[in-house]
C-alpha cells in the first residue's frame, strides 16, 4: 500500500472514531437535559455504549494494523476472513457482552416503567378520562345533559367497527327524559369482527362494587317495532358483553377467550332483561387485544371486577347454541336502565 492510500485509510479511520466520539458526547449532553428518567437513562446508556465501541475498535485497530505498511492489505484480508482471528473473536465477544447489557437495560427499563406506572393499580380507569369513582346502584341511566351543573355529559366512551371490511356503528340517546334509551345502529360484513360500543359510567365516574353486594349487572334491550317492516334489518339481534375494570383490563363474558355468551333480543319491540353474573369468576376471560394486557398469574381465572369503568356491548346476529362471535348483518338495538342488583333479575 502506498503512502497516499495509507493516509486515506487513516483519515477514514479518524472520521469514524471522531464521529463515534461526537455522537457519544451529543447523546450524553442530550440525555442529561431530558427530564423523563426512563428516556434519560436509555440515552446516557446508549452514549456510553457508543463511546465503548469507539475505544474498543480503536485499540483493536492499533493492535493489529501496526507493522510493515507494505504488508497491510494481506494482514487486513487475513484478519477479516479468518473465523478464529483475534479480531473476529474479540468482536464476537463484544457482541455477546453488548447484547447481554442491552437485555439487562431492557429489563431494568421495564421494571422502572412498572414502578412509575403501576399496572396493578385499580385507578387506571383514568385512561378513559373518568373523574374518579362513586358508589351506587346505577351504572348508566342514559339521562345525559350538557347543562352547566350536569356531570352525565355522555353515555358512550367509544364506538368500534372493523374498518377493513367496511363495518359501521353509531349510537344516539333518544326518548323522554323520564325513560331515555340508547339506540345502536350497526352493520357488519363477513368475515369481520363485530361492532361494539362502550357504555360510559354515570357522571363520568367508575363504579365501585366492593362496598356493596352488587353481584349482578343488568339492563333492558329491544329491537324497535319498525324493523318488522324492514326486510334488510336483522329480526334476531344478539348481544355479547365485555367489561373494563379499574385496572383498565378488558374481560369477556365467556368461559374462554372468544367464547362469548350470547343473549337474544326479542324482535317484537318488547323489552328483554339481560343479566350478567359478576360474582362467578369462571364466566370471565381476559381479552388481550385492548386495554391493559398486563395480568398476574393468579388473576387469569379470578377477574377483579370491584371497579367497573365501562360496559362494552357487542352487537350482531344472534346464533342459537353458539358460544363465540355474533353473526353478521344490519340491525338496530335499543338499551336502557343499566343497573346493579344483589340477585338475578328477570322480566316480570
Amino acid at each position: 500500500m502506498n503512502r497516499i492510500d495509507k493516509r486515506k485509510l487513516e483519515r477514514y479511520e479518524m472520521v469514524v472514531y471522531t464521529s463515534l466520539l461526537l455522537l457519544a458526547v451529543v447523546l450524553g449532553f442530550v440525555g442529561n437535559s431530558i427530564s423523563q428518567e426512563v428516556i434519560k437513562s436509555i440515552t446516557i446508556n446508549l452514549a456510553s455504549e457508543l463511546l465503548a465501541v469507539g475505544i474498543l475498535f480503536f485499540i483493536i485497530n492499533r493492535m493489529f494494523l501496526l507493522g510493515d505498511s507494505d504488508d497491510l492489505p494481506r494482514k487486513l484480508l487475513d484478519i477479516l476472513t479468518r473465523d478464529n482471528s483475534p479480531l473476529i473473536m474479540k468482536f464476537d465477544l463484544f457482541k455477546s457482552e453488548l447484547y447481554a447489557r442491552i437485555q439487562q437495560m431492557i429489563k431494568q427499563i421495564g421494571e422502572e416503567v412498572n414502578t412509575k406506572l403501576d399496572l396493578d393499580s385499580n385507578e387506571l380507569y383514568s385512561f378513559y378520562g373518568l373523574l374518579g369513582t362513586k358508589i351506587g346502584m346505577t351504572f348508566q341511566n342514559f339521562r345525559v345533559s350538557r347543562d352547566s351543573d350536569g356531570e352525565n355529559t355522555n353515555a358512550v366512551s367509544f364506538l368500534w367497527a372493523d374498518t377493513l371490511y367496511g363495518n359501521s356503528v353509531n349510537a344516539k340517546v333518544i326518548g323522554s327524559e323520564v325513560e331515555p334509551f340508547l339506540r345502536i345502529e350497526f352493520q357488519s360484513f363477513e368475515p369481520s369482527w363485530g361492532c361494539n360500543i362502550a357504555v360510559r359510567p354515570q357522571d363520568q365516574r367508575a363504579i365501585e362494587r366492593r362496598s356493596q353486594e352488587l353481584n349482578y349487572l343488568f339492563f333492558q334491550a329491544r329491537t324497535p317495532q319498525e324493523i318488522l317492516q324492514s326486510a334488510d334489518l336483522l329480526q334476531d339481534v344478539g348481544i355479547a358483553i365485555r367489561l373494563v375494570n379499574g385496572k383498565y383490563q378488558h374481560w369477556d363474558y365467556g368461559n374462554r377467550a372468544g367464547e362469548y355468551i350470547q343473549f337474544p333480543v326479542k324482535g317484537d319491540g318488547t323489552w328483554t332483561v339481560i343479566c350478567i353474573d359478576l360474582q362467578d369468576k369462571k364466566r370471565w376471560s381476559h381479552f388481550i387485544s385492548d386495554g391493559n394486557s398486563h395480568i398476574n398469574e393468579d388473576e387469569k381465572n379470578n377477574a377483579d371486577l370491584s371497579i367497573l369503568a365501562a360496559v362494552i356491548i357487542k352487537v350482531g346476529k344472534f346464533r342459537p347454541g353458539i358460544r363465540g362471535e355474533l353473526g353478521y348483518g344490519k340491525g338496530v338495538v335499543e338499551i336502557k336502565d343499566m343497573r346493579f342488583s344483589p340477585d338475578p333479575v328477570k322480566m316480570s
